[in-house]
């Protein structure tokens, strides 16, 4: 009996030598919790496996205790539970840990697509709302196509407290995409290997520009000679990429000539670049200036799309620029009329999207003609692109327009063109010179260089055409034309 009685001494003792203990059933399952009671007020309790201790000395409280769980990555939440008893104490009823969350915008050059691990978040320079657990598992991740994978890298996600508190991550500065060795080898051709890229991204199209090649070198060209809309095809005048252009007689004697821009028929298969020719034809039906080429029909004509417009006899104005150095006098009377053709453009609804000096003509009697609305959009329609490809001319192009960024483009990208052929017009040369990524990264990033000899208030209306941001710069062409007319009548004729 007393032997009895010494055992269960001993083992009541023990009993009561063992620290309290309390346990936690927390969603999500297996998280690091990190467990603190607030209430009564008592230090950091220690951890024992899934459990934890509490001190050998409970403090006298009444119930009920108030426990802070917080985990990495999760919001804290606070829990009132009865007050813990000596011996082991498990709490059963699930604490729901809610998941803290930051607003991340991450910036590009050019757009792309933003992963968490494998998992699709959005496109760059938009803001998305992520879970701070998921982005303290899985890599930030930026892809495009053509372009090496960029990690993006966030230092500041040791965040604790409610989320009313928490700050959004600003974004530092931009990431530029290195291109895969192809894209380079595609760039450093320029523009003409910026037109082959669009054919190499698929074989179908890789082999069209191999037949293109073969009838160029024969020097054949089975289209001279056809009739298109009571026209025949009587001279080539040029050929593009997309189109070529022939003098087109008409077969009555009572009309003009016409220049007839014919798709090119192994390209008329294709509905990406069909599509883009349909557009043009569209485009320019709707367009009636005196500064504009005037278009007189076009459509199809069994496999074969044309556009029949104005025969302009006159000079380009990149060969004019070449040959003479242009007098600020000279200057407005090409440039302000430029300026009305595209205004009126934009008024009906148009962008041009490639203006440079090479798509508009100075006819012989000193008057603007502006051609070529191949790539031009409707504001309220989407974009075509071939393939991802970015479509224009670097030299003049927007850097909205090589970010590839649809919702940026509005009339204020041809306000950036006109910005670079009007520095052009006035010092003969383009502000900014290279291969196809030191002209993205130079008009992305770099201001244009000064214009000696020109009054300030000059260059300041040039410097907010062409400014990096589209909001920064004039709301239209009618407020540029008001800003410069008066500059460019005084600018001394010696500054030529």
């Amino acid at each position: 009996m007393v032997r009895s009685a010494c055992l269960a001494l001993c083992l009541s003792l023990a009993a009561a030598a063992e620290p309290a203990r309390v346990m936690f059933t927390v969603e999500p399952a297996g998280l690091e919790l990190e467990v603190t009671v607030s209430q009564p007020s008592l230090a950091g309790l220690t951890r024992q496996g899934n459990a934890f201790l509490l001190p050998d000395t409970l403090p006298a409280q009444k119930s009920p205790w108030e426990y802070r769980i917080a985990a990495p990555g999760y919001d804290w939440e606070t829990v009132r539970l009865p007050a813990p008893r000596p011996g082991t104490t498990r709490y059963s009823s699930p604490i729901r840990l809610r998941p803290l969350r930051l607003d991340l915008e991450v910036h590009s050059f050019p757009s792309a697509d933003l992963y968490l691990g494998d998992n699709f978040v959005g496109t760059s320079g938009n803001p998305h709302s992520l879970a701070v657990p998921d982005l303290l598992r899985a890599p930030l991740l930026l892809r495009r196509a053509g372009f090496r994978e960029q990690p993006v890298q966030l230092t500041n996600l040791g965040v604790r407290g409610r989320q009313s508190k928490l700050q959004r991550i600003p974004a530092q500065g931009r990431l530029w995409l290195m291109p895969s060795g192809w894209v380079l080898g595609l760039m450093g051709v320029g523009l003409t290997g910026l037109a082959g890229a669009a054919f190499g991204l698929a074989r179908r199209r890789g082999q069209k520009l191999e037949i293109l090649q073969t009838v160029e070198a024969s020097g054949q060209d089975y289209l001279l000679g056809s009739r298109l809309e009571g026209y025949r095809l009587v001279k080539r005048l040029g050929a593009g990429g997309m189109a070529t252009v022939y003098r087109a007689e008409p077969d009555s004697a009572h009309s003009d000539a016409v220049a007839c821009k014919v798709m090119r028929p192994e390209l008329a298969q294709d509905a990406e670049y069909r599509q883009r020719f349909l557009r043009e034809i569209q485009v320019c039906r709707s367009l009636d200036h005196p500064n504009i080429v005037r278009t007189y029909g076009g459509g199809s004509q069994g496999e074969l799309l044309y556009l029949l417009v104005e025969l302009v006899d006159g000079q380009p104005m990149d060969e004019l620029l070449k040959q003479e150095r242009l007098s600020p006098t000279r200057v407005g009377e090409l440039f302000l009329p430029l300026l009305r053709a595209m205004h009126y453009a934009h008024g009906k609804g148009v962008l041009h999207c490639d203006l440079k000096p090479a798509n508009v003509i100075v006819t012989r009697r000193g008057q603007i003609k502006v051609l070529d609305f191949g790539l031009a959009v409707q504001q309220d329609r989407t974009r075509i692109t071939v393939s991802g490809a970015a479509m224009g001319t670097p030299c003049y192009m927007p850097p909205e327009q090589f970010a590839l960024s649809k919702s940026d483009f509005d009339a204020r990208s041809d306000q950036y063109s006109l910005g670079v052929m009007l520095y052009e017009m006035l010092t003969g040369e383009a502000p900014f010179q290279g291969d196809f990524m030191q002209l993205a990264m130079a008009h992305y990033s770099n201001p244009p260089p000064p214009l000696p000899g020109f009054p300030a208030e000059l260059e300041a209306v040039l410097h907010r055409m062409m400014a990096k941001q589209a909001d920064q710069r004039y709301s239209d062409l009618g407020e540029v034309e008001r800003a410069l007319t008066p500059l460019l009548q005084a600018v001394p004729s010696q500054q030529a």
